[in-house]
């Protein structure tokens, strides 16, 4: 099995309401990180196209870039509900690509963050 992954980041603010001091807007420099996972390579001896997995990350990130996410998003913005909007918006691009998505994950900082990944259909 291979996993690649590939990184980006994006700055925003967001606000947690009934969570004390995280109720005040305040931002971070959100780090996302997708993983793709493959049992073969391609005829190009890759898993995907870095460059193609990038694009879709940006086409997804420019809308939140920069923001304030409680405006822009239909959920409430913690890092958890972040990485699952995200997953499902790449989730349909590598289907046809003969890999999986495997996870997204969201870090608010560099010591706390979230990872969404959705269980194969035939374990647990």
């Amino acid at each position: 099995m291979y996993k690649i992954r590939v990184k980006k980041g994006f700055s925003a603010a967001h606000q947690i309401y009934g969570k004390d001091k995280c109720e005040n807007l305040h931002g971070h420099n959100w780090q996302v990180e997708v993983c793709i996972n493959s049992e073969k390579l391609n005829e190009d001896g890759m898993v995907a196209d870095f460059r193609a997995i990038k694009e879709g990350l940006n086409k997804i990130l420019e809308n939140l870039d920069h923001k304030h996410l409680n405006e822009v998003l239909p959920f409430s913005p913690t890092s958890e509900n972040i990485a699952r909007y995200i997953f499902e918006r790449l989730e349909k691009d590598f289907e046809k690509e003969g890999c999986r998505l495997s996870a997204v994950s969201v870090k608010e900082n560099e010591d706390v963050g979230a990872v969404y990944y959705e269980r194969e259909k035939n374990n647990f």
